[in-house]
């Protein structure tokens, strides 16, 4: 009995050296024939031994036809050389932010865009401006000695205390004597707003400048007249214009 465990002991043995010398001529036909099979259609043949599980790809020199496996090797075996594509993975976190890139020139100018609806209207001027034209020869008006006419009136409306400024010119001729005194002055409300101006007039026009100033008239409509009297004889005199401003208080 000894003997016989022993003598299988032995086989034993003898099988595995035989499976381990196997297994290392396989392995080298394995790589050459994986190096084979790598460059055709992507899917791996092989047979197994199903006593010792030695694999062997095919075709090779051990097996020439891979769908033909031998007796010791009966068990075929194929695989895909690359698996199918997985799944996409999740999106990876947002990268840090880039530097600043340099400024870029300047470009062209655009065209011009379309005009603008009008703007809403100002507010009123506070300076008030008025006035009367002046006439033509054919008014000349007589003034008799030591009589007083008014040449020309004008009103003018304020809206806050201001000051009134008056501005007139009339021109004149003696009638028949030969010298006449003609005396004008800018009365504002009846009153005088500055000095007389006069001039002794002769058969020639001659022409009376007059000026007139009052501050600070209150709010409200006032009348500004151009007034002129005659001393000595009778003057013709007419209305050459009558301007008048008013501008605030400061």
């Amino acid at each position: 009995m000894a003997m016989q465990g022993q003598e299988h002991r032995q086989r034993r043995r003898r099988r595995r050296r035989l499976a381990m010398g196997a297994g290392l001529g396989l392995s080298l036909v394995l790589a050459g024939a994986l190096s084979a099979q790598a460059a055709g259609s992507g899917t791996i043949q092989a047979c197994v031994n199903p006593q010792t599980g030695v694999l062997v790809i095919a075709p090779s020199t051990l097996i020439p036809n891979p769908a033909q496996c031998p007796k010791d090797f009966s068990v075929p075996l194929s695989w895909n050389q690359q698996g199918p594509t997985g799944p996409a993975g999740p999106v990876g976190p947002a990268g840090p932010a880039g530097v600043a890139g340099a400024v870029g020139p300047a470009g062209p100018i655009g065209p011009m865009g379309p005009t603008g609806a009008p703007g809403p209207a100002g507010p009123a001027s506070p300076t008030v401006v008025a006035g009367v034209p002046g006439l033509s020869v054919d008014d000349f008006q007589d003034v008799t000695d030591g009589a007083h006419l008014t040449l020309a009136s004008v009103p003018v409306t304020i809206t806050q205390p201001s000051s009134v400024v008056a501005d007139g010119v009339t021109y004149g001729v003696a009638r028949a004597s030969a010298a006449v005194l003609a005396a004008c002055q800018i009365l504002l409300d009846g009153a005088p707003m500055g000095g007389s101006q006069s001039a002794t007039l002769g058969p020639g026009a001659a022409s009376l400048g007059t000026l007139g100033f009052s501050p600070a008239q209150a709010p409200g409509t006032h009348m500004v007249s151009l007034v002129c009297h005659a001393s000595g004889g009778t003057a013709r005199l007419i209305n050459a214009g009558l301007i008048v401003s008013a501008s605030p208080s400061s």
